[in-house]
């Protein structure tokens, strides 16, 4: 994680693959890619953040706007006036908890992270400026709607 302070690693994200522990048993080849954890994303950068001994703010510097710099997201990675105002706000550090994959929101049936120690969590979030999700519970229907992007010049 220190190679986020030299730059080496540019951005952090989250390859979230919602499935059943039994999907990702399958021989390489047919297993599903990616892991469950975009419920935890968040926790596990201030996690990160402890442990190693990095800036928090660094960190979410590299899973924000990095990320939509490098991929030319419109309106997303700061705030500022004009930008969809998505927004994660953390508890503050408490008490430990252990996570375990039947509390996470997820539709998988397992956590990478299951028995992790955690000392935050999510306290609500915020999609384009509205209140969707607070202290573990969801609010209103799902109001997610596709990113428009352009593909960056330097991959084509």
């Amino acid at each position: 994680a220190s190679d986020v302070y030299k730059r080496q690693i540019e951005i952090l994200t989250s390859g979230h693959q919602p499935c059943a522990l039994e999907q990702k048993a399958r021989p390489y080849a047919e297993a599903l890619e990616g892991l469950p954890s975009i419920d935890l994303f968040y926790q596990l950068l201030h996690h990160v953040s402890r442990r190693e001994g990095i800036l928090l703010p660094k960190l979410l510097e590299a899973a924000t706007h990095h990320v939509a710099e490098t991929f030319c997201l419109m309106q997303k990675g700061e705030i500022e006036i004009g930008n969809d105002a998505d927004l994660v706000v953390l508890a503050l550090p408490g008490e430990e908890r252990v996570v375990a994959a039947g509390d996470l929101p997820s539709a998988s049936d397992f956590s990478p992270w299951a028995g992790l120690r955690l000392r935050t969590g999510v306290e609500c979030t915020f999609l384009r400026g509205e209140r969707v999700y607070e202290r573990g519970k969801k609010l209103g229907r799902p109001r997610g709607k596709p990113i428009a992007f352009e593909v960056p010049r330097y991959w084509a």
